[in-house]
């Protein structure tokens, strides 16, 4: 190899290695989507991402669901103007007891309360990478 195609050939080998790593760069990004904290406390909804919530840039936002061996669930939510709401149900039986449980940093969840006394009425949890931020 001639000392004048080296620099060329080196030039070559860069440019395809830059292009890998935006293009593998890009594929690990993924899609993802920012759902903050909603609460629509008339019609008992509230819903939102954990991690929305917790990197969001107002120090308000927060929302979940935990749950107890006697299947007693509780569910909070927090939205961006320090809006609270609040619930409690003991009915929700396993089926809340597994959902509140399944909740992690990549959940989506959403719950249903009935505004008149509180107790919560549903429970849903989506869990995926989407969610992660």
């Amino acid at each position: 190899m001639s000392l004048s195609r080296a620099p060329k050939k080196w030039l070559c080998v860069g440019l395809v290695v830059a292009a890998g790593v935006v293009v593998s760069s890009a594929a690990l990004a993924g899609y993802t989507i920012s759902t903050p904290v909603f609460i629509d406390s008339p019609y008992g909804e509230a819903w939102g991402q954990l991690s929305t919530a917790r990197y969001s840039s107002d120090s308000y936002q927060d929302i979940g669901c935990s749950n107890g061996t006697t299947g007693y669930i509780q569910c909070w939510a927090r939205d961006a103007n320090d809006n609270y709401v609040y619930c409690a149900s003991s009915s929700l039986g396993q089926y809340g007891n597994v959902t509140a449980g399944s909740i992690n940093e990549g959940s989506f969840v959403a719950f249903t309360w009935t505004p008149s006394t509180g107790e919560c009425t549903s429970i849903s949890v989506s869990n995926g990478s989407r969610y992660l931020h």
